[in-house]
């Protein structure tokens, strides 16, 4: 008794393949390397993408304050009760370098000092609440792990010249 191994439409039962079970098997092996191509394909493109991601990731953050009101002549010193807003800033490069990128993510502020000044945490609104003193405004891009800060100074301003009382005219 045989044991038929390859069935052909054409050439029917065989123990070895006939030329048409061999297209088939070509055939069968030529899918398979192009369903791989095509794998690998989509993995480099996935890891081309990730590169990219990453290469156009910002590297960089900066904190800049901009006195709204009670400001004196020194900068980013306001009176108790001044205002100022906290800017943050990404840039393509180190250290605040390169080109500044738009935002990805929402930023959160913090005061490193609240008794003298406090922060919107999601506005960056800064208010000074206490006598002199500086507070460190800080500022978090959590997405893609960048801070930047700068300094808060609220200064008591000088206490104004004496009112005059009396006046003396000279002749010579």
């Amino acid at each position: 008794m045989s044991v038929f191994s390859f069935i052909c439409k054409h050439c029917g039962p065989s123990e070895h393949p006939c030329e048409h079970a061999m297209e088939l098997i070509e055939l069968k092996t030529l899918r398979d390397m192009q369903e791989k191509q095509e794998r690998c394909c989509k993995l480099i493109e996935a890891m081309l993408l990730e590169i990219l991601h990453i290469l156009n990731r910002p590297q960089s953050a900066t904190l800049t304050l901009q006195i709204l009101s009670g400001a004196t002549s020194m900068p980013k010193t306001v009176v108790s009760g001044g205002t100022g807003q906290a800017v943050f800033h990404e840039w393509s490069g180190p250290s605040g370098t390169g080109t500044e990128l738009p935002l990805a993510g929402a930023v959160t502020f913090s005061s490193d000092n609240p008794a003298v000044a406090t922060v919107d945490p999601a506005g960056g609104l800064i208010t000074s609440v206490g006598p002199d003193g500086v507070a460190n405004i800080s500022g978090v891009d959590a997405a893609n792990s960048l801070t930047g800060s700068d300094v808060f100074t609220v200064s008591t301003p000088p206490p104004p010249p004496p009112v005059a009382q009396s006046a003396t005219l000279t002749i010579t």
